[in-house]
């Protein structure tokens, strides 16, 4: 059974009123070998945590995994008064040998120029303060599973009884620091406001549904159970994206494009392609830098800046040729032909035991309806009004360069997943009804998720 660390502030333990439904943390201890620390203090917070692993009351290689939900305590703009005659003087200890007394007195007598209810406002440390004494700490906790904070929806403050600071939402941008810089996250700021009041009860604590959302992210993040390649075949848009943003996900290519306009972020990317990489460079940049994306996974980094090659979410993979059956390690990457198999690949590496492809259709059709041959390469010269070959019509765009599709190969380069799959009991299951892929049992997506 594994052992399980779980530290959360009150979000971890509050319960909508008049109810008796299981958190998260509750279901857990049902499943696993659990030490909790829920709201254990008065304004919990990371720092506490880190005194705990300081002090050596929390040792997280005890522990398979460590979970983290906590911050809110930490972001949150409130009454200077309290900041500093409450909260630090209570904690004066931990917040000085983190920071250092004279850095953290210097911050707390500074405020953000936003009165709330006749006073000051200040949280409990910057962004720069964050980024230089906490987030390196917890990058060294490699078991470590952090929950981040939801964006925050305007005016509405669900069942909380007072209104909350004017500048409430700086929580979203230390939220999104932290998810940026931890390699294994939860990140919630993927809801959209109508998901947040489904899932909160007052913008930051959990309703039923939010704890259960969790709950779900944990078990397969924990258990490695499934993760939904994405591929971008035609078929891809007859699936419910709301619906996968419970559970591990793989997006590919030119899809990324797509990904604000539907309020959907997968939790891994990637590009296998050389040409597509070189083509979308900069995007891919960007992505890296900006999106809720937790990691990416890239044939190649000559295509990206230091930064990003730097970037704890950034996997360079090299690619080992001619294909061959086999699978080793992402340092010793054997190429499987087409970004498909290579996402699925990837997947089998981070240990996920059951694999479900949709919009995996290779059904292409090689030369279409404004695109022209140049140099042994595809350029779209022209966007078609009906893209038969993806999920969305638009998916390519004007000077796109990219390679002959030839479906016929891309089934041939399926096939080499089978023996690695049955090496490593995997199960990997095509849900599209569509697909000339047939190496892979086929099912229906619904049934395949309420099997979980």
């Amino acid at each position: 059974m594994k052992n399980i660390l779980i530290f959360t502030d009150s979000r971890g333990s509050y319960k909508e009123p008049n109810s008796n439904y299981k958190l998260y943390t509750e279901k857990l201890s049902e499943n696993y070998k659990v030490s909790s620390y829920i709201c254990k203090y008065k304004w919990t917070t990371i720092l506490d945590f880190l005194n705990l692993l300081n002090n050596g009351t929390i040792k997280p290689e005890n522990y398979d995994y460590v979970i983290l939900h906590v911050g809110i305590s930490d972001f949150s703009p409130r009454h200077s008064q309290i900041a500093i005659n409450n909260i630090y003087k209570d904690k004066k200890q931990i917040f000085d040998s983190v920071f250092g007394e004279e850095n953290i007195k210097k911050y707390l007598n500074t405020d953000f120029n936003i009165d709330y209810e006749g006073d000051k406002t200040i949280n409990l440390y910057s962004i720069e303060m964050a980024k230089m004494y906490i987030i390196p700490i917890l990058q060294k906790i490699n078991n470590l599973i952090w929950i981040g904070s939801n964006n925050i929806v305007d005016g509405w403050n669900g069942n909380y009884f007072r209104e909350r600071p004017k500048n409430i939402k700086i929580i979203e941008e230390y939220s999104k620091i932290f998810c940026q810089n931890l390699s294994n996250v939860i990140n919630l700021q993927t809801w959209s406001d109508d998901e947040i009041k489904k899932y909160t009860c007052d913008n930051m604590h959990l309703t039923e549904n939010g704890s259960d959302f969790i709950y779900t992210k944990l078990i397969n993040r924990i258990e490695k159970n499934i993760l939904v390649i994405m591929g971008n075949g035609p078929s891809l848009k007859n699936v419910d994206f709301g619906l996968l943003k419970k559970y591990d996900t793989f997006g590919l290519n030119s899809a990324y494009r797509k990904y604000k306009e539907i309020n959907f972020y997968p939790t891994y990317f990637g590009c296998f392609d050389y040409v597509v990489c070189n083509h979308h460079s900069k995007s891919f940049n960007e992505l890296v830098t900006n999106s809720p994306i937790e990691k990416f996974f890239f044939l190649d980094n000559k295509y990206f800046s230091e930064d990003v090659k730097n970037n704890i979410k950034f996997q360079k993979l090299n690619f080992i040729h001619p294909i061959r059956n086999g699978v080793s390690s992402f340092n010793y990457f054997i190429d499987m032909g087409c970004s498909g198999p290579n996402a699925t690949q990837s997947g089998i590496l981070m240990g996920y035991k059951k694999i479900i492809l949709v919009g995996c259709d290779a059904n292409y059709i090689d030369f279409i309806e404004g695109s022209k041959l140049v140099n042994n390469l595809l350029i779209i010269d022209k966007v078609p009004e009906k893209n038969p070959n993806y999920w969305c019509d638009d998916y390519q765009q004007k000077d796109d360069l990219y390679n002959i599709p030839m479906g016929n190969v891309h089934v041939k380069n399926w096939t080499n997943l089978l023996n690695i799959s049955k090496e490593k009991k995997v199960n990997i299951v095509n849900c599209s009804q569509i697909s000339k892929i047939t190496c892979f049992n086929k099912s229906n997506l619904l049934d395949e998720l309420q099997n979980f």
